[in-house]
C-alpha cells in the first residue's frame, strides 16, 4: 500500500554507532517520519536508547548530559538528543505501541500525538494541526504503521477476504481514532472543531468504540448472512456489501468536534467521516461504485436524528442493509457487559461539549484551576476517564448549566448518568440487529440508576463507581 515519505532518519539514528534495535526515534523526528521532510523537519533528531546505548552514547566526544526539569537525564550532540525514556514511557514501552522501518524503531503516532496535546505548547499546536491535516487528507498511513489495527480488522472478516484492499482502509481509519482520541481504557486525547470550542476529552468516542462496533457489525452479518443461507436464500450481504460496512462504520468516528447535523448540516461530524472513508478507499485503489457509495451511506447512517432519537438510516441514499448494520453498530455497546461502564464514561465528554446542552463545566473548570496554578506548575489535564471523575468528586459544586437550569457539577453529572439509563430502557435497534443480550440492558440501567443516585445524594465517588465498573469487566 502506501510508502514512507522520503527522510534521512534511518541513516541519522545508525550514524550513531549504536545497534539499530537499541534506540527508538520519538518526538518532532517521529512526525518528520509519517509527514516527510519536505514537510516538516525536525531540528534535531530525538532517540530513546537502551541503558548501555546511553552509556556509550554519554561518554562520546561533544556530547553533553544534563538533567532536565523533571528529574531526568538527557544527552545532548551537535544534531541529536537522547534519554532513557520519552514522555513517560521507556523504550520498551514504546515499541509496543510502534513501528519499524529499514531496521529502526519508530514511536507509534498515537504516543507523539498524545505528548504534543499534553505539553501544548504554540508550536505543538501548530504540529497537531498539521498531523490532523495529513491523517485527514488524500493517502493512507504506510502499511507498516497499521499492523495492529490491520491484525484486528482481519480477525473480523472471513478469510477469503484477508487480502482485499478495504481493510487497509478500515485499519487506517481505526489507527486515526487511536492517534487523534486516544483508548479509552488507556489514554484519552481532547478534541475540538468548528462547533466545539474543546478541549473535550474523548472519554467516550475513542478507539474502543470504533473498534468494538466495528466487530459487532461483521458479526451481525455473519449471522443475518447464515440466517439467509438456512433459509435457502442467497446471503443478505454480498462481499462488496461487507466491505463497504467494514469501512464504512471504521471511519464513521475518524473527524469530531464539528457538530451534528441540526447545529452543521453540510459539514457535520458524520458527513465529513464518511467524505475521508471514501477518498482513503480511492487511494487504496477501489474503484466499484457499489462500495463507494455504500461505505458513504453506511457512515452517515450513523448520524443520530434528534427527531426519531435512534441513527438515521435514510432509505433515499439505498443500501438499507448496510445503513441499518452501521447504526446498530453505533449502539451495540448497549448490549455488551461493558455498556453501563461506556455509558458513566460518556459523562465526562458531554460535559466537556457545547453540542450536548451543557455550559461546558468540565473545561470550564480545568480552566480555572489551572488559573490559580503556580506559575511554572504543569498545568491540570484530562487524559483519562479517572482523570475527569477525580476532579468532579473534588470539584462537585462547581456552577453548572444544563439547558438553561442552574445546578453544582455533581448534580449535572448525576443527571446526566440517570439520563443514560432511561437510553438503556429506551432505544430498540432495528429488527435485522442481532447481536448482543437484550435483556442486559436493563441490568446496565438499574447499575446507571442506582450510581446516579448515589452521586446525586454525594454518597457516592464517581471514581469509585468507574473503578467498579472497571474491575467487572
Amino acid at each position: 500500500m502506501s510508502n514512507f515519505p522520503e527522510t534521512d532518519i534511518t541513516n541519522r539514528v545508525l550514524s550513531l554507532g549504536i545497534p539499530a534495535e537499541s534506540a527508538v526515534v520519538v518526538g518532532d523526528t517521529a512526525l518528520e517520519s509519517a509527514l516527510g521532510a519536505d514537510v516538516y523537519r525536525a531540528d534535531t533528531l530525538e532517540v530513546a536508547l537502551s541503558e548501555d546505548a546511553y552509556r556509550y552514547i554519554r561518554v562520546q566526544p561533544g556530547v553533553e548530559e544534563t538533567v532536565l526539569s523533571n528529574g531526568d537525564y538527557c544527552l545532548a550532540g551537535d544534531d541529536f538528543t537522547a534519554s532513557l525514556q520519552w514522555a513517560g514511557r521507556t523504550p520498551r514501552e514504546l515499541r509496543q505501541g510502534g513501528y519499524v522501518q529499514e531496521g529502526v524503531a519508530f514511536a507509534g503516532l498515537p504516543d507523539v500525538y498524545g505528548h504534543k496535546q499534553q505539553r501544548g505548547t504554540e508550536q505543538d499546536q501548530r504540529d497537531l494541526a498539521q498531523l490532523r491535516g495529513h491523517l485527514y487528507g488524500n493517502r493512507l498511513l504506510p502499511a507498516v504503521m497499521l499492523a495492529g489495527e490491520r491484525s484486528f480488522i482481519t480477525d473480523c472478516v472471513p478469510e477469503h477476504l484477508h487480502e482485499r484492499p478495504e481493510l487497509e482502509v478500515a485499519a487506517n481509519g481505526l489507527y486515526i481514532v487511536r492517534t487523534v482520541f486516544g483508548h479509552e481504557d488507556g489514554e484519552i486525547h481532547t478534541y475540538s472543531g468548528s462547533a466545539e470550542e474543546g478541549p473535550v476529552p474523548a472519554s467516550f468516542h475513542a478507539w474502543r468504540h470504533t473498534a468494538l462496533g466495528t466487530r459487532d457489525g461483521q458479526r451481525n452479518i455473519d449471522v443475518l448472512n447464515q440466517e439467509c443461507v438456512n433459509a435457502g436464500r442467497p446471503p443478505l450481504f454480498s462481499d462488496d456489501d461487507r466491505m463497504a460496512t467494514l469501512v464504512g462504520y471504521s471511519c464513521h468516528d475518524a473527524i469530531l468536534g464539528h457538530g451534528r447535523r441540526r447545529v452543521n448540516p453540510e459539514g457535520h461530524d458524520e458527513r465529513q467521516s464518511a467524505d475521508l472513508a471514501v477518498r482513503h478507499l480511492e487511494a487504496a485503489g477501489v474503484t466499484k461504485g457499489n462500495v463507494l457509495e455504500g461505505a458513504h451511506a453506511g457512515g452517515m447512517a450513523t448520524t443520530y436524528n434528534e427527531i426519531t432519537r435512534r441513527q438515521d438510516v435514510d432509505p433515499s441514499r439505498g443500501y438499507v442493509h448496510i445503513q441499518e448494520n452501521t447504526a446498530g453498530s453505533d449502539f451495540s455497546g448497549l448490549r455488551r457487559k461493558d455498556g453501563a461502564l461506556n455509558a458513566l464514561r460518556l459523562a465526562p465528554e458531554d460535559l466537556g461539549r457545547t453540542g450536548a446542552g451543557y455550559d461546558q463545566p468540565l473545561a470550564r473548570l480545568v480552566e480555572a484551576l489551572n488559573a490559580e496554578q503556580p506559575a511554572g506548575t504543569p498545568p491540570i489535564r484530562i487524559t483519562s476517564a479517572s482523570d475527569a471523575f477525580r476532579l468532579i468528586d473534588a470539584h462537585p459544586d462547581f456552577p453548572a448549566t444544563v439547558n438553561g437550569e442552574h445546578m453544582t457539577l455533581r448534580e449535572a453529572t448525576a443527571r446526566h448518568i440517570a439520563g443514560n439509563k432511561a437510553f438503556f430502557l429506551k432505544h430498540q435497534p432495528f429488527e435485522s440487529w442481532r447481536i448482543g443480550e437484550p435483556g442486559i440492558t436493563i441490568e446496565h440501567a438499574e447499575c446507571l440508576a442506582a450510581i446516579a443516585q448515589g452521586v446525586a445524594a454525594g454518597e457516592l465517588k464517581l471514581e469509585e463507581a468507574h473503578n467498579e465498573l472497571v474491575a467487572l469487566q
